[in-house]
């Protein structure tokens, strides 16, 4: 009998609230744009904002290391050099380096 209750209650728990039809349909209408408003233009973000000269240091010691330690293994040696990791280390290292010299120049204007 207590099962028999509990299922019917169930059930017509299920069929009063489950998925209630939507009462009214939302119409979305586009917004209208004035002409006479220019959008804001951001200025450029500063590249090396953040960064610090011991950061790019470090990133510069990291990847000369990365490089040594896949240079000591032959099987990753030969897979770097069939995919041009190297060359893609070669191009981020001398970013990095390009930045550490452009905060180091800036550091220098400052004083």
């Amino acid at each position: 009998m207590k099962m028999t209750l509990l299922l019917f209650f169930a059930f017509t728990g299920l069929l009063v609230y489950g998925q209630e039809p939507a009462t009214r349909a939302i119409k979305l209408t586009p917004l209208k744009s004035e002409t006479s408003v220019k959008p804001i233009q951001a200025e450029p973000a500063d590249s090396l904002a953040g960064l610090t000269v011991e950061h790019c240091e470090t990133v510069i010691a990291a990847i000369d290391s990365k490089v040594a330690y896949i240079k000591s293994d032959q099987t990753q040696n030969e897979k770097a050099i069939a995919s041009g990791w190297y060359t893609l280390m070669e191009r981020n290292r001398a970013a990095w380096i390009a930045d550490r010299d452009e905060l180091l120049r800036r550091k220098a204007q400052q004083k």
